[in-house]
């Protein structure tokens, strides 16, 4: 999962650039936009310098078979965003992006923290 955001971010920079992977904590409530469970999540971020997402296609990212490479080997068979999105759906988790084309992309992952007793 994380070799396959990596990746996605290296090929956004074929110029070159930065990506910032950082990791807190959030603790949400019933209100939160995301219609997650209330609680406290580990909030995961990777920020890229790349050209970034067209918002016409950001709704698709996440879609299996999706994918704005050659389609064939080795190219793009557009799982890997998909295989993300599902993992983490799988943990009762959300993964969401955001992007300015020019600019960048943000993708935030929320996995709900379990405390054991």
């Amino acid at each position: 999962m994380i070799g396959s955001l990596v990746a996605n971010a290296c090929e956004a920079m074929p110029q070159g650039g930065s990506l910032y992977v950082s990791a807190s904590t959030a603790t949400l409530t019933a209100e939160n936009a995301l219609k997650l469970t209330p609680g406290q999540y580990l909030h995961v971020i990777f920020k890229d310098t790349g050209n970034g997402i067209p918002q016409k296609i950001l709704p698709k990212i996440f879609d299996p078979y999706f994918s704005t490479k050659e389609m064939g080997r080795q190219k793009g068979m557009g799982l890997g965003l998909a295989l993300c999105h599902s993992i983490i759906k799988s943990h009762k988790g959300h993964i969401l992006a955001e992007s300015v084309p020019g600019e960048g992309t943000r993708i935030h992952i929320y996995l709900p923290l379990y405390h054991s007793n």
